[in-house]
């Protein structure tokens, strides 16, 4: 029964015109934004004493922070319309008389939206990378292809909110039955997040702040405000101490 209807779910979405629209904006945000840090639009970028570069893991984390309120909009429409979807049209009172435990329907359905928004989220990197081989990019600004960033920022940063975020607004829909609880529950982890930052910076608490972030954001902060050109340009992201507690905290809340 799991894997029947988690198929049925991967199937569905990728029938889904709309799926395929969400992967052409992700690809284009990434590939418009790493171009224009990579200079395509402003010529004076190169012209620094040390130009940062476009590609670098903490700019890669910068790019990917500017879409994370994207992403989050979509946890709804992906997380919510999938388990909403049986409601509307009353197919659940259907499944739920057959003879099968409940938490394998419902795994089933979390599991194969996880996958949707897993897939979509990919299209962000690969308009990144695809933006550094567009005509009229700097090569000054770039620095050698890292795997390994890219990995870093989907395993810890942008992989594990979906996680999280998506468990709530699924938890949401499922029991209100109602796919708008999905959005409050999105627009309530972005309020969260500005109270909590009016809170902490006010009280010049950043190590609060940087523990309770949603997005994971604010330690990443925390750790590397004081680096050097040079040292952003190199130095790969640190995952430890508070970043991993945060991390922690919010996958334990999701």
């Amino acid at each position: 029964m799991f894997t029947s209807i988690f198929f049925f779910e991967i199937k569905y979405w990728l029938k889904q015109p709309s799926t395929y629209v969400f992967m052409i904006i992700m690809t284009l945000l990434g590939t418009g934004v790493m171009a224009g840090y990579a200079g395509m639009f402003d010529d004076t970028l190169s012209a620094q004493p040390i130009p940062k570069l476009a590609n670098s893991a903490i700019n890669i984390h910068r790019i990917f922070s500017v879409f994370k309120e994207l992403l989050l909009i979509l946890l709804p429409i992906v997380f919510g319309q999938t388990i909403y979807r049986d409601f509307s049209s009353g197919i659940h009172s259907v499944f739920y008389s057959y003879p099968f435990f409940k938490v394998n329907f419902y795994l089933a359905k979390f599991l194969s939206a996880f996958a949707i928004m897993v897939l979509v989220s990919l299209f962000l990197g690969v308009g990144c990378v695809l933006g550094t081989f567009l005509p009229g990019v700097d090569a000054n600004l770039l620095g050698s292809f890292s795997l390994t960033t890219y990995g870093v920022e989907y395993l810890v940063f942008v992989w594990p909110n979906i996680l999280a975020f998506g468990m709530m607004i699924f938890v949401s829909v499922a029991l209100s039955r109602n796919i708008y609880s999905g959005f409050v529950v999105a627009i309530g982890i972005v309020v969260t997040q500005q109270i909590l930052g009016r809170i902490f910076v006010s009280t010049d608490n950043m190590t609060l702040f940087s523990l309770f972030d949603p997005f994971g954001a604010v330690p990443i902060q925390y750790y590397t405000y004081l680096w050097t050109v040079t040292e952003q340009n190199t130095l790969n992201l640190n995952v430890t101490g508070l970043v991993l507690y945060n991390r922690l905290f919010w996958l334990a809340i999701g």
